[in-house]
């Protein structure tokens, strides 16, 4: 039996029906990592992580008008689609804001957790990226491959983050070397 599908009917449509789902699903991940981002800074006790977190809302609000930009270089059109699984990446958050409430735990973990969220974000845009590049959306491949560095930036100040709050300055060189060095960089940037 012959595939009907419409995407059959247009160049890399298959290609082009993949880079839709994703750009869809990581809108809404976006738009949901922003809420997730507020209630970190709102419940923060640490004011490294209360600035990073309300930093990152406005830089992914900045992320999304670029995904709109590529909505009109590419002709995709977007609209959030859930994705079960980065739901659950977000819940784990939820989760922890309620599980250590008021505890000196609650800004380790959920800087950790903001961390691994950060990772999967950059993946998903570089998996996009791989697909605007295959099907020659170059200007799109490059507006997004912005937000791919900046992940890589946030996760880095996360890192950061979560160092300080679990060990003393003082004694960080002495559990790893280097982190000092990207401590200070966080806080002079």
């Amino acid at each position: 039996m012959k595939n009907t599908h419409p995407a059959d009917r247009i160049p890399n449509g298959h290609l082009f029906g993949i880079t839709s789902e994703e750009l869809n699903e990581v809108l809404w991940f976006d738009q949901q990592f922003i809420k997730v981002l507020n209630a970190i800074s709102k419940g923060a006790q640490g004011i490294a992580l209360r600035t990073e977190c309300e930093d990152h809302a406005i830089q992914i609000d900045t992320q999304m008008a670029r995904l709109r930009k590529v909505s009109q270089l590419t002709g995709i059109k977007l609209k959030a689609k859930e994705n079960k699984t980065l739901a659950i990446l977000l819940a784990e958050v939820a989760e922890a804001i309620e599980k250590f409430s008021g505890q000196e735990a609650l800004d380790t973990v959920v800087t950790c957790t903001a961390q691994k969220i950060c990772c999967v974000r950059r993946a998903i845009y570089s998996n996009v990226i791989t697909y605007l590049g295959l099907m020659e959306f170059e200007e799109a491949e490059l507006i997004l491959a912005e937000t791919c560095e900046e992940e890589r930036m946030a996760d880095d100040k996360l890192q950061s983050v979560a160092y300080l709050k679990l060990v003393p300055i003082d004694e960080i060189p002495k559990r790893k070397k280097g982190v000092l060095a990207v401590v200070q960089e966080f806080f002079a940037s």
